[in-house]
């Protein structure tokens, strides 16, 4: 408000009258709440006498809704974007696994490889089996303990074997989880 005192006395002082200002936009000629004239520079439509400022009340009124991020988000333009993306999937897929087999992918995936390097692929693939199972146990009473989703975990660590289990252990424990008896009865 002593902003527009000042910038009201200022305009006095150079002598120019805010009614005579050009419109740049089709906008009201008088404020809404005290029917005074607005100073209309750059398009912001501003009261003089009370503050009114017909630029910020368009934006409060301008809401994204729901159906527009949908629209921006799934529209024809970033479908074909994506497309021409996925052509050079298989680039990137080359230059990533290069030199790669999938007995050396899977060792490093179980995590198999840091412990037994030279497995041959048979007992490596039966290895991995067992040991994703055993990992799914464990995420499945990990999540259950910390307040986790057991479902979820438990697929994670079947998926992700020793890879979830470390990251299940990791995150922090939840609001609400169940603790642990402190001794047996």
């Amino acid at each position: 408000r002593a902003g527009l005192e000042a910038n009201l006395t200022m305009q006095q002082e150079l002598g120019i009258d805010a009614t005579t200002i050009p419109q740049t936009l089709a906008r009201p000629l008088s404020c809404p709440r005290c029917h005074q004239p607005l100073l209309n520079l750059a398009s912001l439509g501003v009261c003089q006498n009370c503050g009114y400022c017909h630029a910020l009340e368009e934006a409060r009124s301008a809401v994204i809704t729901n159906q527009s991020i949908q629209f921006r988000l799934f529209s024809v333009r970033n479908f074909l974007y994506l497309w021409d993306r996925l052509v050079y999937l298989h680039e990137w897929l080359v230059l990533l696994f290069a030199g790669m087999t999938a007995a050396v992918f899977l060792s490093y995936w179980t995590a198999l490889r840091f412990v037994a390097p030279d497995l041959d692929f048979g007992t490596l693939a039966g290895t991995a089996i067992v040991l994703h199972i055993c990992d799914a146990i464990m995420c499945r009473l990990v999540a259950h303990n910390n307040g986790y989703p057991k479902g979820l975990w438990t697929v994670l660590g079947l998926v992700g074997g020793l890879w979830a289990v470390t990251i299940l252990i990791l995150l922090p424990r939840r609001d609400g989880a169940t603790t642990a008896p402190a001794r047996l009865p």
